[in-house]
């Protein structure tokens, strides 16, 4: 009798490799690939509020060795069709509220992140309470391509105010506040944050004005992309009240948009990355205000609903995030394992078991038949007395492990009682060969 009670451990890795194995491979098609190490944007204009967002989340995603590449462009509308434009290698884009007045098919919203006063400032001393009052100006509309001379336009349509019957020249912040100062325009548009340089400069400049939108609130009505805000008297300057009294404006709220397809890894950590660059609030918005799920015409993709919804996942917040990544992953392949290797842990001891006794069975069987051909008379007395010898070597050779050996000694103790009744001439008294 050889001894297999190192048969078992084996047996049972081999069978556990070969499915696991299969598992893995199967469940391997349905695990995401990791993520890329980079990232585009189509940001905006070197100097402008999206282009340095661009550059703060830029300096916090190296910190997890992810590399932004920012493209300068003219604005908004050149960001959504860089984005619309499979050809074009882009990931993300900061957009403008309004600029997307409904769903764009390959797109979805990752958050809106901040408000951006429009501001229009005009040349004194001329008296500018409303849009209507620049009829007939020359008007700074913002450049071709810009979210801001979307805006512009759009607004002075609503209050009659076009091509036809005033000048409205396409020039971009920095033409447009230079031509304001030399007095080549009569007004001028700007969507940028408080803490532009164009627009300090303007707020200091004797000759020029801000305007006031006494009807900001029902522009905000009208457009669910805009917001209506209060600059306060004083709040850019206090010594030398700036402005010297409140100035209602509009504000339209910037949005991150991507195109469908972003690793959902990198969509969450864009989120995380906006939380930290937004989220400490501005002079418009108070703390935890951005980012937003709010104010946006595009859906919001899977990862931002989860984030918005549960906060950040709780792997990315215990573990660096290519590591947690990793993790993620590998979770996602576990589950199947599990699902496959519990129940493959309680089905394969019952089937070694019946394996094993399937050898002594087999050689139980053998001595029953002999039985039956013996008292048939098919076979002599000592034919089968010499079968019985050959079971008994048979019984020798089974590889048992130690814990079935008792059942093997059993076979062998039947198969030599028997040879035993055979050699003494009792079985022809005793037909039975077995007790």
């Amino acid at each position: 009798m050889r001894d297999a009670s190192s048969a078992q451990p084996r047996n049972y890795l081999i069978v556990a490799v070969v499915l696991s194995a299969i598992a893995f491979f199967i469940a391997f098609g349905f695990v995401e690939p990791p993520p890329p190490d980079s990232l585009r944007i189509a940001a905006g204009a070197k100097g402008g509020a999206y282009y340095a967002f661009a550059e703060r989340y830029r300096e916090a995603l190296a910190r997890d060795n992810i590399t932004l590449e920012i493209l300068e462009t003219a604005g908004s509308l050149e960001n959504l069709a860089l984005l619309q434009d499979r050809e074009e290698d882009i990931d993300i884009a900061l957009l403008q509220g309004g600029i997307l007045e409904e769903s764009v098919e390959g797109l979805e919203a990752l958050a809106s992140v901040f408000t951006e006063p429009l501001w229009v400032f005009y040349r004194k001393p001329e008296d500018v309470d409303q849009l209507p009052d620049l009829l007939g100006r020359n008007i700074a509309a913002g450049a071709e391509g810009s979210g801001t001379r979307h805006l512009a336009l759009r607004l002075l349509a609503d209050n009659g105010i076009n091509v036809e019957n005033s000048i409205l020249l396409a020039l971009g912040s920095s033409e447009g506040a230079a031509a304001l100062i030399a007095g080549d325009v009569d007004a001028a548009f700007f969507v940028t944050n408080a803490s532009s340089k164009i627009v300090q400069k303007l707020l200091r400049t004797p000759e020029i004005a801000l305007m006031t939108f006494s009807r900001a609130q029902a522009y905000a009505q009208r457009d669910n992309a805009m917001s209506a805000i209060v600059l306060y008297e004083g709040v850019i300057d206090l010594a030398r009240d700036i402005p010297h009294k409140d100035r209602e404006l509009l504000a339209p709220t910037a949005t991150l948009i991507a195109r469908k397809g972003l690793h959902p890894a990198l969509a969450s950590l864009l989120l995380q990355t906006l939380e930290d660059v937004h989220g400490e609030g501005g002079l418009f918005e108070k703390p935890g205000t951005f980012p937003s799920p709010e104010r946006i015409a595009l859906p919001n993709s899977p990862e931002a609903d989860r984030f918005f919804r549960s906060g950040r996942p709780f792997l990315q917040r215990v573990l660096p995030f290519w590591i947690a990544n990793l993790v993620d992953r590998l979770l996602v392949l576990a589950i199947p394992l599990l699902t496959l290797i519990i129940p493959l842990i309680r089905i394969l001891p019952p089937v070694y078991r019946w394996r094993v006794r399937n050898r002594v069975n087999r050689l139980y069987a053998s001595l029953a038949r002999l039985e039956a051909r013996y008292e048939t008379g098919e076979v002599s007395r000592d034919e089968a007395i010499e079968e019985i010898k050959n079971l008994n070597e048979k019984a020798g050779d089974v590889a048992m492990p130690k814990s079935y050996v008792g059942e093997l000694y059993d076979l062998r103790f039947h198969l030599d009682r028997v040879r035993q009744r055979l050699e003494e001439g009792r079985a022809l008294d005793n037909p039975s060969l077995t007790d």
